[in-house]
C-alpha cells in the first residue's frame, strides 16, 4: 500500500504498538475517580420516582440534621443561582430544564435535590431521609401518541410535545414516486440504547471565591468548554480539565453538564471545598441522558423494472425524551449529509419530527443517528431487490455512484471525496465466498434450518470540522467552526514532545501522532514523547467526535510540524551559510537536499535555539516550539458539507436463527472497508471490531424499555443486556484503499463506520432468514422472543407477509 505522505515512511501505515496502553494497562493513568483531595466532600442525588408530577413539597431538615452532611440543594434553589441548560436554542428555546428539577419532574430518575457530605456512604442515607410532596401526573410514553393534540402535555406553557418539525425535499419526488414502476414501503422502529463505556460520568468541582475561580475536573469528551454561563452571579473564570477516561463513545459529550453545574454550586455554598460526584451504574442507566436513537420510520422507495432507484422518502419520528439539555436530538440532521447512502439518486424528501416524552433525555452516541438511516435504505433496498428478482448485491451495483463520478455532489450539497463503491462490495464479494455461500445457504434451507444472508454497504461521513450546509439549521442559521490544535517542540537531546489538547479515551491518538511526527523528522518513535495538555492552553480542541480525530488532528500534526521544520532549517541556514531552499529535514538531521555535503543533527539545531540564541540573527525565531490550529478552509456559511470525508464499507453476513428460541447466531461475517490511508492498520481493525459489536448490540440485545407509566424496565445489566465476547464473532477485514484528496496523509474517518452498517447488516440478514416462513420483522431490535413470536404466527398465515414491530 502506497502512503501519500509529504515524507519517508516507516511508521506510519504500520501496525505498531500502541504506545499509551503500559500506562493505561498498569492503572497509572489518573483517572477522574482516581484523583483525591484534602477535605473533599462527596455527593448522591435523591431522584424521582415517578416519571411526570409536580413537586408540591420537599422538606430537607432530617437530612441536612445528619452528621457528616455539609450541605443539601434543592432543585428550587439551583433555579434561583442557574439558567436553564438549552443546547438547542436556534430550533426549541424553552424545552429544557434545569440542572436538576426544581417546580416539576419529567422523568423517572431526574434530580431534584443533591446532598454534600464527608462520604458517598453518608450523602447517600442523607437523600433517602429528604421527604418530597408529588402531585402526578399522566406520563407521555408513546411518541406517536405524544404527537397528538389531544396528548397530555410534558411542557405546560406548549401547544404541544412537538418539539420541531423539518421537510427537505430535494428534486421532485412526488412526480418520480408516481413514475416509479415498482415503489416499496415499510415501517421500523430502531430501539433506544446507549454507549455504556466501561466507565460512568464523573465531576470534581472546586469554586475559589478568593481567586474568582472555578475549575472542574472531569471526564467529558468535549475539552474546553466552560459552564460560566449557566450562573446568575458567575464566578470570574473557569476552566473543565479532562481526564483520561475510559470510553464515552458520545456519552460523555452533553451527560456531564447537569452534574458540573451542581456540583460547582455545592462548592460554592461548602466555602471552596473540592465537591465530587461519581455517577454509579444504575445511575447511568437510568437517567445519564446517554439513551440515543428512540426512532421510528416510515419509508417509501421508488424504482425502474430494471433496478434502478429514483427516489427516496423517508418520514422520521424521534422521541428526544424530555428535554434539550444536550445537543443530540441535533442527530436527526445527522443523515443529511449522507442521505442516499452510496446510491445515486437525486429525488429525496426527509421529513422529521421530533417530540418530547417522559422519558430520559437524548444524548449523543457513537454514529450520531446515521446507524438507524442506514438501516432503512439497505433494508428497502433489499426488499426492492427480491420484487424484481434480483440479487441483492446486483441491485446495490445498479445504484452506487461510480468512481469517476467522485468528488461527487448529494442531492442536499454535500461532497463526498472519494471512493470506489463496486470495488468495495466485490471485494467483500469474493472474500466472503459469495458464490458458495448463496449454495450452502440453499441447502440448509432444504434441510428446514433458517439461514440469512445479507449484502449490505454505508458510508461514513468523517473529520466533522464545521456547522455549515444542513447542521445550521439546527444552530438556528448561524454557523460555527471546529477547529483542532497541537503543539510540538525538540529539546537539545534531539527528542520530541508533542501536546494534544484534550483527554484520552482510547482511540490511539498519541501512537498515530507519534508516528506522524517520527516519520516526518526521521526520528524513531521512541524519540517522540505525546502527552495531554495543562487545560490552561489557550489552543482550541473539539476533541474526539464525528470520525474526525485520525482526520483533523493529522492536519494539526503536519501544520506544527512544517512550522517547526521551516525554523529549524532557517536556524540551520545561517550556522551552514547554506540557502534555505538549498536544505531539508532528513534522518533526523538539517541536510543538503540530496544528502550530500555538512548537516546538522535537529538536537544541535534545538541546543542552538536554547543555549545560544545570541549566534542567531534577529530575524529569526529561536524558539524550539510551535503549536497550530487547523481550521478548515472553507467559510464558516459555506454550503455543502460539515464533513471533510467520507469512507465507505460492505458487510456480507450470515446467520442462523433457532426455530425453537428465536435466537440468532452469527456464522459469518465479512468486511471490505475503504478509509483512506491507515495510518496504523491494527488501531483501525481494533475501530471496526469494536463498531460491529456495537452494532450486534443493537440489533440483538439492547433496548431501554418503559412500562406506560414511564417506569425504566432496563436498569441494571440483567435487563439491559450487553454482548460478550461470546456473542460477538471476530469478523474478517479486509481493506480497501482511497486516499482522500483532501487530507495531507489521504486519511479518513474510521471510528463510526462499522456501527453505522453493522444494524443493517444483522437486521437484513434476520429478515432473509425469516423470508421462507412470509413473516418479517419490522422492529431493529431481533430479540428472541420478538423473532419467536413471528415463527409461532408462520404457522397461522397463508403466504400474507405478517409483520410484528412490538
Amino acid at each position: 500500500m502506497s502512503i501519500p505522505v509529504p515524507f519517508k515512511s516507516k511508521y506510519v501505515g504500520q501496525s505498531v504498538k500502541r504506545v499509551e496502553d503500559p500506562v493505561l494497562l498498569t492503572g497509572r493513568a489518573p483517572h477522574i475517580d482516581d484523583l483525591e483531595f484534602p477535605g473533599m466532600l462527596h455527593v448522591a442525588f435523591l431522584r424521582s420516582p415517578h416519571a411526570h408530577a409536580k413537586i408540591k413539597a420537599i422538606d430537607i431538615d432530617a437530612a441536612s440534621a445528619l452528621a457528616g452532611v455539609e450541605y443539601v440543594l434543592t432543585g428550587d434553589e439551583l433555579k434561583q443561582e442557574t439558567r436553564p441548560l438549552n443546547a438547542l436554542p436556534g430550533v426549541a428555546p424553552g424545552w429544557t430544564g434545569y440542572a436538576m428539577a426544581a417546580d416539576k419532574v419529567r422523568y423517572a430518575g431526574e434530580a431534584l435535590a443533591a446532598v454534600a457530605a464527608t462520604s458517598r456512604y453518608i450523602a447517600e442515607d442523607a437523600a433517602e431521609l429528604i421527604q418530597v410532596e408529588y402531585e402526578i401526573l399522566d406520563a407521555v410514553v408513546d411518541p406517536e401518541e405524544a404527537s397528538l393534540p389531544e396528548s397530555a402535555l410534558v411542557y405546560e406553557d406548549k401547544e404541544s410535545n412537538v418539539l420541531f418539525q423539518r421537510n427537505y425535499t430535494y428534486g421532485e419526488p412526488d412526480r418520480a414516486m408516481k413514475e416509479a414502476d415498482l415503489v416499496v414501503r415499510e415501517n421500523y422502529r430502531f430501539p433506544r440504547v446507549s454507549g455504556n463505556p466501561l466507565e460512568t460520568v464523573g465531576v470534581i468541582a472546586r469554586w475559589d471565591s478568593i481567586a474568582d475561580e472555578l475549575t472542574c475536573w472531569t471526564n467529558t469528551q468535549s475539552p474546553g468548554g466552560s459552564i460560566r454561563g449557566f450562573f446568575v452571579n458567575p464566578p470570574g473564570r473557569d476552566q473543565i480539565t479532562s481526564q483520561p477516561h475510559g470510553g464515552s463513545f458520545g456519552t460523555k459529550m452533553g451527560a456531564l453538564v447537569k452534574y458540573e453545574i451542581t456540583a460547582a454550586l455545592l462548592s460554592r455554598r461548602c466555602e471552596g471545598r473540592h465537591v465530587k460526584y461519581i455517577e454509579d451504574r444504575m445511575e447511568h442507566l437510568l437517567a445519564s441522558s446517554t439513551h440515543a436513537w428512540d426512532r421510528r420510520y416510515e419509508a417509501e422507495f421508488g424504482f425502474t423494472s430494471d433496478g434502478q432507484c429514483t427516489v427516496m422518502k423517508v418520514r422520521l419520528l424521534n422521541d428526544v425524551g424530555s428535554s434539550c439539555e444536550n445537543a443530540a436530538p441535533s442527530m436527526c440532521w445527522k443523515p443529511l449529509v449522507m442521505l442516499t447512502g452510496p446510491y445515486k439518486v437525486q429525488h429525496f424528501e426527509y421529513d422529521m419530527t421530533a417530540v418530547v416524552t417522559n422519558k430520559t433525555p437524548e444524548g449523543a452516541y457513537r454514529g450520531y443517528g446515521v446507524p438507524p438511516h442506514t438501516l432503512v435504505i439497505e433494508r428497502l433496498m433489499d426488499k426492492a431487490a427480491v420484487a424484481l428478482g434480483l440479487d441483492v448485491a446486483e441491485i446495490r451495483l445498479h445504484n452506487f455512484i461510480q468512481p469517476d463520478e467522485f468528488p461527487y455532489k448529494t442531492p442536499t450539497g454535500t461532497d463526498y471525496d472519494s471512493g470506489n463503491f463496486p470495488a468495495v462490495l466485490k471485494l467483500a464479494l469474493e472474500k466472503a465466498n459469495y458464490e458458495e455461500l448463496k449454495a450452502e445457504q440453499q441447502r440448509r434451507r432444504d434441510e428446514g434450518a433458517l439461514v440469512g444472508l445479507s449484502v449490505v454497504f454505508g458510508v461514513e461521513p468523517g473529520g466533522v470540522w464545521a456547522m455549515t450546509g444542513p447542521f445550521r439549521d439546527w444552530l438556528g442559521g448561524m454557523g460555527a467552526i471546529n477547529p483542532e490544535s497541537a503543539a510540538i517542540s525538540i529539546s537539545a537531546e534531539g527528542t520530541f514532545d508533542v501536546e494534544l489538547f484534550y483527554a484520552l479515551e482510547g482511540q490511539g491518538q498519541p501512537t498515530f501522532a507519534t508516528q506522524v511526527i517520527a516519520d516526518y523528522f526521521g526520528v524513531t518513535m521512541e524519540s517522540v514523547r505525546v502527552r495531554q495538555s495543562d487545560a490552561r492552553s489557550p489552543a482550541p480542541s473539539m476533541g474526539p467526535a464525528g470520525s474526525r480525530q485520525a482526520v483533523v488532528l493529522t492536519f494539526a500534526l503536519i501544520g506544527a510540524a512544517d512550522k517547526l521544520a521551516a525554523r529549524l532549517i532557517r536556524v540551520a541556514s545561517n550556522l551552514l551559510q547554506t540557502p534555505v531552499d538549498q536544505l531539508e529535514i532528513a534522518e533526523s538531521s538539517v541536510q543538503l537536499k540530496g544528502g550530500q555535503g555538512p548537516s546538522l543533527p535537529l538536537g544541535q539545531i534545538a541546543a542552538t535555539m536554547t543555549f545560544r540564541p545570541d549566534l542567531l540573527p534577529d530575524e529569526i525565531e529561536g524558539n524550539p516550539q510551535v503549536t497550530h490550529t487547523w481550521r478548515a478552509s472553507r467559510p464558516v456559511d459555506a454550503e455543502g458539507s460539515p464533513y471533510l470525508t467520507y469512507a465507505n464499507a460492505c458487510h456480507v453476513a450470515l446467520v442462523e436463527v433457532d426455530r425453537a428460541t428465536g435466537q440468532t447466531s452469527i456464522e459469518k461475517y465479512v468486511i471490505a472497508d475503504d478509509c483512506g490511508t491507515r495510518l496504523n492498520p491494527a488501531m483501525v481493525e481494533g475501530q471496526v471490531q469494536g463498531g460491529v459489536a456495537q452494532g450486534i448490540g443493537a440489533t440483538l440485545f439492547e433496548e431501554y424499555v418503559y412500562d406506560e407509566y414511564g417506569q425504566p424496565q432496563s436498569v441494571t445489566f440483567a435487563d439491559y443486556l450487553m454482548p460478550t465476547i461470546y456473542e460477538v464473532p471476530m469478523t474478517e477485514k479486509h481493506a480497501f484503499v482511497t486516499p482522500s484528496p483532501l487530507t495531507p496523509l489521504g486519511v479518513k474517518g474510521t471510528g463510526e463506520g462499522a456501527i453505522h452498517v453493522t444494524p443493517a447488516a444483522i437486521f437484513c440478514a434476520i429478515n432473509d432468514a425469516l423470508a421462507p416462513l412470509g413473516v418479517e420483522l419490522e422492529h431493529a431490535n431481533a430479540k428472541p422472543e420478538r423473532v419467536w413470536q413471528l415463527i409461532q404466527q408462520a404457522a397461522n398465515i397463508d403466504g400474507n407477509i405478517n409483520k410484528i414491530g412490538e
